[in-house]
């Protein structure tokens, strides 16, 4: 009875061990399934990445893709470059802005107007030595010219467009105010008796007011006994308390 009983328990232990050695080479086998699968999908995901790179832009690519070294959010030196330049120029213009901006006042006797064609017309005045220049707000400067240097640095004072003058005139035959004109000075030129001679115009709006040719029944040339003339600036970048005239 105990030989068989040894037998019944060598045989039991023989089949135990049996099954877990069979176990363990299921265990072993479907590990290295697994990890083959594994290693399967990574060569696929890597395949279909390097495929979606292929199809995207080339900036696209760089973006994601930076040089080695680069630091985020630092500025090349070509922006600097570009604020530098702008700042520069703001710099100038708040500068220009500032300049005192110079209006210029002759008062002058026996004017006269010639009609030389249509809205072509002629102002000659004996506005005398003094051309008086003052400056507009916020600056409140004050000086005199003489007017031949007024007349010799016109083109380079208002270069950029002709000035709007205002004329006031009086009557030679009445000796009353008249309406004031508005025209457009250009050309000015001294005669040979000391008196300037400026070729003037109106715009439409100017004409609406007070027409230059509301002057002028059955002739071309209406004198009068006093005028004086209102220049404005012409922005032409001289700029300063002396203008254009060096001193």
């Amino acid at each position: 009875m105990k030989i068989l009983f040894s037998i019944f328990v060598t045989a039991a232990v023989f089949c135990s061990e049996a099954r877990v050695a069979e176990e363990k080479n299921r265990v072993f086998t479907n590990m290295q399934a697994e990890l083959q699968a594994s290693r399967d999908l990574l060569v696929a995901i890597e395949t279909v990445t390097k495929a979606m790179d292929a199809t995207k832009p080339a900036a696209s690519r760089r973006r994601l893709s930076p040089k080695k070294g680069s630091k985020k959010g630092k500025k090349s030196k070509s922006s600097k470059n570009n604020k530098s330049s702008c700042e520069m120029e703001l710099q100038q213009c708040q500068a220009k802005a500032a300049e005192p901006k110079n209006l210029y006042i002759q008062t002058g006797k026996e004017c006269r107007i010639d009609r030389k064609g249509e809205n072509k017309f002629q102002l000659i005045s004996d506005v005398g030595n003094d051309t008086f220049v003052f400056t507009d707000r916020p600056a409140r400067y004050e000086r005199i010219i003489l007017t031949e240097e007024f007349i010799d640095t016109y083109k380079e004072l208002f270069k950029s467009s002709n000035p709007n003058v205002g004329v006031t005139l009086v009557s030679k035959d009445t000796d009353e105010f008249l309406e004031p004109l508005v025209v457009i000075a250009s050309n000015p030129k001294m005669t040979d008796n000391g008196k300037v001679d400026y070729k003037i115009k109106q715009s439409k709006s100017q004409d609406v007011v007070n027409s230059l040719e509301s002057y002028f029944e059955g002739t071309d040339s209406v004198s009068f006994k006093d005028c004086s003339l209102f220049i404005d600036d012409g922005g032409s970048g001289c700029g300063g308390y002396y203008g254009c005239y060096g001193r």
